[in-house]
């Protein structure tokens, strides 16, 4: 079946991230359909999805899935609309939120081998921790359903104050196979006593970020993450 690379290459070239140094992005999510998952029952874990289809501006057909996993819930939650995705992890136990993209035909994937970086900017966001950070995860997900499924995660902190999220993804290169991705999570874990609220824009992969001296883009903490792993290896 014919693959989605020329697709995909076209709308990358089409797509122009403004603001400084132009870039070629393709969007993942423009969050402006809505849907939304929370937990109300306290004391119980549970686990709460939801799910629908969803194209992208750049005619990318996912699955969308939006889930909770809560060991204390009570006002936890993730709503996506008005151009928005907003996450909010109260202040009650470990809550674990994510919102995975999965491709409706998985028989051909997404091409971002010569991408850079995934980036959503963050609007507003705070976290309640004494650290002023929260754990985060992107994964990225290849072959799924065959024998040669493989996917990698790369852990990185949300900020509190940041103004755009950024994950290298030179972090994936020889652990997943980038010119066929079929999947993309976005992921955070509230530790007890920790919470977390945010809200995001376009979600997308890009070629290359324009670097405002006001937007924290979190190098340094990804390289330092990063030399670890390889140390570690």
């Amino acid at each position: 079946m014919l693959k989605l690379k020329s697709t995909i290459a076209a709308a990358a070239a089409l797509t122009i991230a403004t603001g400084g140094a132009h870039a070629a992005s393709m969007i993942i999510d423009d969050f402006d359909q809505a849907l939304s998952v929370g937990t109300s029952l306290s004391g119980m874990a549970e686990l709460v999805s939801n799910s629908d289809m969803y194209t992208s501006p750049d005619m990318i057909d996912w699955v969308r899935t939006l889930t909770i996993d809560s060991s204390i819930a009570g006002g936890e939650n993730i709503i996506i609309g008005n151009n928005f995705l907003t996450g909010n992890s109260g202040n009650l136990g470990a809550i674990v939120g994510t919102i995975r993209w999965e491709l409706a035909d998985t028989s051909g994937g997404l091409d971002i081998s010569t991408a850079n970086f995934f980036k959503a900017d963050i609007v507003n966001g705070s976290v309640s921790s004494s650290t002023g950070t929260v754990d985060a995860s992107l994964t990225l997900v290849s072959g799924i359903g065959t024998m040669s499924e493989m996917s990698f995660t790369f852990d990185f902190n949300l900020t509190q104050g940041q103004t755009m999220l950024v994950v290298d993804i030179d972090e994936f290169l020889g652990n997943v196979d980038l010119t066929d991705i079929d999947a993309i999570v976005l992921g955070y874990t509230s530790h007890p006593n920790q919470g977390v609220d945010f809200t995001l824009e376009n979600a997308l992969v890009t070629t290359a970020v324009p670097v405002p001296g006001a937007v924290l883009l979190m190098g340094s903490a990804l390289a330092g993450l990063g030399a670890m792993r390889r140390r570690r290896a």
